[in-house]
């Protein structure tokens, strides 16, 4: 407890090396992990300082934190990205990450940092797609405001209908979820659309619905 409180202040190391003397009298598989994380983690901020050159995170950062950090850096050092991408990448097995939450944790990242040329790289690798929830895609998108027509073709990732459909709405893109209701000929779901539709969107869902023969 003492380390973590001293870790988020900066510091912690001294007191990292108490924790390992501790365990060392004490064995316990937990706290060793823990601890050699820690050591882990501290040593590959210190080492990726030097290699990416003007990186920097904060020393309290969590292992998803440091991935992320290093992937932010690819923007801001297009020349070295494939670097950075490779780095996070290396740090991720060294961290014994799932495929998964490696690859979420780089979307959420390059979304935050506006790389939207690999992100959209991203969602066109197969590979990818099959290990993320693909709603991610479109969340981020909505997220850090991207045009419509780049969320609802995130969207159209996710392979079920009602749950293509759902997300429409949760990302705010009511034309596209109009759509999906004709798609589906489905008059519940264009009275839902409907209704939720105010300004600008509700006469151009009014439209669509009225298109699709879905309202009269």
């Amino acid at each position: 407890k003492e380390y973590l409180e001293e870790r988020a202040m900066g510091g912690g190391e001294a007191k990292l090396e108490e924790c390992k003397k501790i365990w060392g009298l004490k064995p316990q598989t937990g706290w060793k992990s823990m601890v050699e994380e820690e050591e882990l983690l501290i040593k590959e901020q210190k080492r990726l300082t030097n290699v990416l050159g003007d990186f920097s995170c904060p020393i309290n950062t969590s292992v998803i934190g440091l991935i992320s950090a290093v992937i932010k850096h690819a923007n801001s050092d297009p020349r070295n990205s494939s670097v950075c991408f490779n780095e996070a990448a290396a740090l991720s097995k060294k961290f014994k990450l799932t495929e998964r939450r490696f690859l979420t944790a780089k979307l959420w990242a390059l979304g935050e940092s506006g790389n939207w040329g690999s992100f959209r790289s991203m969602s066109a690798e197969a590979a990818v797609v099959r290990q993320v929830n693909t709603a991610t895609f479109a969340k981020i998108a909505a997220k850090f405001k991207q045009p419509s027509v780049e969320i609802s073709r995130y969207v159209s990732l996710v392979q079920n209908k009602e749950q293509r459909f759902r997300l429409h709405i949760e990302v705010g893109d009511l034309r596209g979820a109009a759509g999906e209701a004709v798609k589906s000929k489905d008059v519940d779901w264009a009275a839902e659309v409907g209704s939720l539709a105010t300004g600008a969107d509700r006469d151009v869902v009014a439209d669509i619905l009225q298109r699709g023969g879905l309202i009269q």
